[in-house]
């Protein structure tokens, strides 16, 4: 019973482990992407800002790199479109709780089944040796009538 009891503690150890582990990664990629988003807008903007510097100190040069300030645009409207500009903090913060409840409890959960797998396909691997060790025709047998057992005196 004792050594049960270890196996579900240890086993109740990796599985928290594993769910803060994975509430840890989940909240940090979700982050990840809307920083990366914010970012690019802010570079976005940053451009756009200089190129209209450029329209208002220099309008020939401006005029000369049309193509690039209308890429500048193309890239500032998409990036105003991105799902991670849009969202409010607000919906982020309920996304990020969210996301890291669901990854925590899944983290949990197979923590558990793969725990449990493993150690069915142990004991199993283990009554497939003990029945072949067990049905084994290959060994000699031992017992006591076996004729080589005695010796024959002249």
């Amino acid at each position: 019973m004792n050594h049960k009891s270890k196996l579900q503690s240890v086993t109740s150890f990796l599985a928290i482990c594993a769910s803060v582990v994975s509430a840890c990664v989940c909240v940090l990629l979700i982050s990840g992407e809307y920083h990366s988003a914010h970012f690019k807008m802010d570079t976005y903007n940053r451009e756009l800002r200089g190129w209209e510097a450029c329209r208002q100190t220099n309008p020939a040069y401006f005029k000369a790199n049309e193509q690039a300030v209308n890429s500048c645009l193309t890239s500032i409207n998409e990036a105003r479109d991105n799902f991670w500009v849009k969202l409010p903090k607000a919906q982020l913060a309920g996304i990020l709780i969210l996301a890291g409840l669901v990854s925590a409890s899944g983290g949990y959960l197979i923590t558990w089944i793969v725990v449990w797998l493993v150690g069915f396909v142990i004991y199993k691997l283990v009554s497939l040796l003990a029945f072949t060790l067990k049905y084994n025709t290959n060994r000699p047998v031992h017992n006591k009538y076996n004729l080589h057992s005695f010796t024959t005196k002249p």
